[in-house]
């Protein structure tokens, strides 16, 4: 149940946002500096430095996984299906996170080709998970008919789509925009417009 509010679309003070969200998010460290362009763009551009978050977990993702590891912590959560890439930064942090965590998981991987090449973030995924985690490999053309085997059907676990867009992960997007009211109130700026990177989009609509 990720009602805010007792009825939708009712406004928020950014301090209502912060306190109505807070059982749903893991209190990490999420703010990030905000900071005017340089010369290549007009004065009145800033950017959100996102990037800083982490050096393996990688900008908004970061603010999705404090909304995933409360919710897998509340719903007592031990086994993650995760899907993604075999090259996804989402994969890679939650593998992290699940480590940390002690949770087990198994791992359904879109590979390009076959046999996958072990290079870049994939490489990384082979050193991360766990001696004996479970791996499917799934090519581009049946992923998304793709039929796990029935015992893993069957089994307790929280299914985690590609690029973590599931509810559980909002309540962390959410908490971007309550930020960037803080940081305009702040530095005495007003945006009239946001440009965002957003791959699945969730990001964008916890900002909306």
């Amino acid at each position: 149940d990720l009602s805010l509010c007792g009825e939708p679309y009712q406004r928020m003070s950014p301090e209502q946002l912060q306190e109505a969200l807070a059982p749903y998010v893991v209190p990490w460290p999420v703010t990030t500096r905000l900071h005017q362009a340089n010369a290549y763009f007009p004065e009145d551009c800033w950017i959100k430095r996102e990037d800083e978050h982490s050096g393996g977990i990688i900008g908004t993702k970061y603010r999705k996984f404090t909304g995933l590891v409360a919710y897998w912590r509340r719903a007592g959560i031990r086994h993650l299906l995760i899907w993604g890439s075999a090259s996804s930064n989402n994969v890679m942090g939650l593998v992290q996170l699940a480590n940390e965590e002690g949770l087990t998981y198994t791992l359904c991987l879109l590979a390009n080709q076959h046999p996958p090449a072990f290079t870049g973030n994939h490489l990384w995924l082979q050193l991360l998970a766990r001696p004996g985690a479970a791996v499917h490999y799934i090519d581009r053309e049946t992923w998304h008919t793709y039929q796990l085997p029935e015992p893993l059907k069957q089994a307790s676990h929280l299914t985690i789509p590609e690029g973590a867009q599931m509810p559980a992960a909002l309540p962390g997007c959410l908490l971007l925009a309550k930020e960037l009211m803080d940081q305009e109130a702040a530095y005495g700026v007003s945006f009239s417009h946001i440009f965002i990177d957003s791959g699945k989009g969730l990001t964008a609509i916890g900002l909306l």
